[in-house]
């Protein structure tokens, strides 16, 4: 067995590849539909991946700091994704609402 420390370092280095791949297509208007499905499902793995984290990440910590690890590692890594993550132009949400309207559904 490879233990779950290199197991999780493993698969984050695996996920760097459709991370990559995701961020190529998007800038390809002609991207198929199913590329882009199976780029979705080679990141879900990155789900698995926290998923198991989170449940194992108790076993490397005493009982006194089990809580905090996991506040830790579950909770800190969306604030640096929303300060990370770009807001769009309003022309790109008018755009995107236009889509919406043309496929008959209604955007908020």
């Amino acid at each position: 067995m490879i233990g779950q420390r290199r197991f999780t370092a493993l698969s984050t280095a695996v996920l760097v590849v459709p991370l990559i791949w995701l961020g190529v297509a998007v800038q390809d208007p002609t991207t198929l539909y199913t590329v882009m499905v199976v780029i979705a499902a080679l990141c879900g793995i990155g789900g698995a991946n926290f998923a198991s984290s989170l449940a194992n990440i108790g076993f490397f910590f005493p009982e006194a700091e089990k809580g905090s690890a996991t506040g830790v590692n579950g909770g800190l890594g969306m604030p640096f994704t929303l300060h990370g993550t770009p807001s769009p132009a309003p022309e790109q949400v008018a755009a995107v609402r236009e889509v919406f309207r043309s496929h008959g559904l209604h955007a908020v």
